[in-house]
């Protein structure tokens, strides 16, 4: 049986993997570096060396991390700080560039963004609507080129929809996926504007309505958890469906 992270990244070794809390790291590393002025994480080759830095520590070859992780020292001086939304939406899979990303069930596509090398920002995003209404939409952002899709085409389940990007132009971050939800009750907002003010970020204050407008992803990333959200997100019989 292929599992629903298999199909969204499947030319990883998912045994070879851990949860990280980017924010604990980052309060590591800059100590480590002195607590420098400034916040060099910014620069995705500095955030890159302590994702290496993790890995190697914790003997793995990916990681990802975490939804709803308060994020207020890792990316502290960046655009956050004019809200003070420094709460995590989605997941993200810290990977090498040039991961294949593909479909993880059919879809449409429902919308095709790129910001380019703004920083901090999607890079290359691409929204999927399921055909199954019964799954929220998904966000997947800091891509790579994204030119060969249009909102309307159909994606099939294991189709390669993209690969992760490096710096700059994959929004101006360290290579990684993230990996969102998007309720379908909370999007008419976002097609009102096209999904232009949608952000991975959200503030502490708002936390019931940022849970029930983008869900938990972690079971589309992490194959042991589609057990673990069963009775929570969806039923048994819709995750054994979709890995079938």
């Amino acid at each position: 049986m292929v599992t629903i992270a298999q199909k969204l990244l499947p030319t990883l070794d998912l045994a070879s993997a851990c949860e990280v809390n980017l924010n604990h790291a980052a309060v590591e590393w800059l100590r480590y570096r002195g607590n420098p002025l400034g916040n060099p994480l910014l620069d995705p080759r500095e955030a890159q060396e302590m994702i290496d830095w993790l890995h190697h520590t914790k003997e793995v070859t990916w990681s990802y991390g975490s939804y709803l992780e308060d994020r207020c020292d890792f990316l502290r001086e960046s655009y956050l700080d004019d809200t003070g939304g420094y709460i995590h939406l989605g997941v993200d899979v810290n990977v090498a560039p040039g991961t294949v990303v593909a479909a993880p069930f059919d879809a449409l596509v429902e919308n095709v963004f790129d910001d380019g090398d703004t920083p901090q920002g999607w890079g290359p995003r691409l929204i999927l609507k399921p055909f199954d209404s019964r799954i929220p939409y998904l966000i997947l952002g800091h891509l790579t080129s994204l030119s060969g899709y249009r909102a309307g085409d159909k994606v099939r389940a294991g189709d390669e929809l993209a690969r992760i990007a490096p710096a700059p132009h994959n929004g101006y971050w360290f290579p990684h996926l993230h990996v969102q939800l998007l309720s379908r009750a909370a999007v008419e907002p976002h097609q009102a504007d096209m999904y232009q003010s949608l952000d991975g970020y959200g503030h502490r204050r708002d936390l019931p309505l940022l849970m029930w407008s983008y869900p938990d992803p972690t079971w589309l990333v992490v194959p042991e958890t589609s057990a673990l959200l069963r009775d929570q997100v969806f039923s048994g019989e819709m995750i054994a469906e979709m890995e079938s």
